[in-house]
């Protein structure tokens, strides 16, 4: 299988990108063929305007995912804007449409990115995509990873470790 992670997090020190690193190392570890996009190493225009060579690569390995997983933290209540600007970099129709997508939200809370997951899955919707139900909610991330960047909850670790899993099987019924 075909797998694109959709870094939301355009931080060197991103809890965000510590969490998905364990969902892509488990799809690694599943035999899946992983290519992360991260806003830090794209050059993006506003959506309407040139179209840059990242913005045709990205659009392309999209189309091609079996797979696609968005990693977003929160910010002021919503999904980041990286993200946002890397969707709306997909084209319309969107490349998204028709994918099966997991979602990944962390946020300093202790209620976690319940919003920034809420709007997020809203626009997968309205893409087309076939959003995986039970999203992976990371609550205070400030908590849960040490300083060497290491997960410390191993309950986090297997729900991240089972999004991996169950996407494999649900990305086959479509």
């Amino acid at each position: 299988m075909k797998v694109v992670t959709i870094l939301g997090s355009a931080s060197a020190y991103s809890n965000t990108k510590k969490a998905l690193s364990i969902v892509e190392n488990k799809f690694n570890d599943l035999g899946a063929e992983v290519n992360q996009l991260d806003p830090l190493s794209l050059k993006l225009n506003n959506p309407a305007t040139t179209e840059t060579e990242d913005t045709k690569r990205i659009t392309q390995l999209v189309r091609e995912a079996d797979i696609v997983i968005m990693a977003t933290p929160e910010y002021h209540g919503s999904y980041s804007s990286v993200i946002k600007l890397i969707i709306d970099n997909l084209g319309y129709p969107s490349a998204l449409c028709g994918k099966a997508v997991g979602l990944v939200g962390v946020a300093a809370s202790p209620f976690g990115a319940l919003k920034a997951l809420e709007h997020l899955n809203s626009i997968t919707t309205h893409l087309g995509c076939y959003t995986y139900p039970k999203m992976v909610n990371v609550a205070s991330c400030y908590k849960v990873f040490d300083k060497t960047g290491a997960l410390t909850d191993e309950n986090l670790k297997e729900r991240l470790e089972e999004l991996a899993n169950n996407m494999m099987d649900y990305a086959k019924k479509f």
